[in-house]
């Protein structure tokens, strides 16, 4: 059903002369509207997703470590949950620390970002990182870009700049700065 069917389907039902509207039934074309709005919107990011997938292809070349969300998935979960990792590569034995290239929209905001995601790190590692000696590395291996920090649960992360989403040269840069990332974390 299209977006304009159900749109004609909802302004039927309440310019209906009967007074007694199914309420029920108008719930649930608004539900599907609401649903087809929310797909369409991520549809609109389609250089984003094709970004992800070139950045997947540089970093594989050098490290088959970082795992790669099939678009599929990706669309999916950011329609059911709001949220989507696309790639990303657990650290340590534990999944509680990621480098991770993230494309995502809440009910507020929508992002594409890169950067060091904390998923229930222990308070000796999250001291490691969450740190003035550490935040330094980052601004001096990554000094061409804008450093942020805390937000939600990434501890230092770098927007991406959707408009350059085409450019092969900026995705070919992006992989390596997950992969300077990935020799940091490494480290630890």
């Amino acid at each position: 059903m299209t977006k304009n069917e159900i749109l004609k389907i909802i302004d039927k039902e309440i310019m209906s002369k009967d007074e007694n509207i199914d309420v029920d039934k108008l719930e649930e074309y608004l539900q599907l509207f609401e649903s087809t709005v929310n797909i369409l919107k991520i549809f609109k990011r389609k250089d984003e997703f094709n970004f992800i997938k070139n950045v997947y292809n540089e970093i594989s070349k050098i490290n088959s470590s970082f795992i790669y969300a099939e678009t599929k998935d990706i669309i999916n979960t950011m329609v059911e949950q709001n949220w989507c990792h696309s790639i990303y590569k657990y650290y340590r034995d534990k999944e509680d620390l990621l480098n991770i290239l993230e494309i995502g929209q809440d009910s507020k905001s929508q992002w594409l970002l890169f950067g060091i995601y904390n998923n229930g790190l222990d308070e000796k590692t999250l001291s490691n990182i969450k740190n003035e000696k550490f935040k330094k590395i980052l601004i001096k291996e990554f000094h061409n870009l804008d450093l942020q920090e805390d937000y939600g649960t990434y501890l230092y992360y770098w927007y991406i700049d959707t408009e350059r989403c085409n450019d092969k040269d900026y995705a070919k840069e992006i992989a390596d700065n997950m992969l300077k990332l990935d020799n940091i974390l490494n480290s630890l």
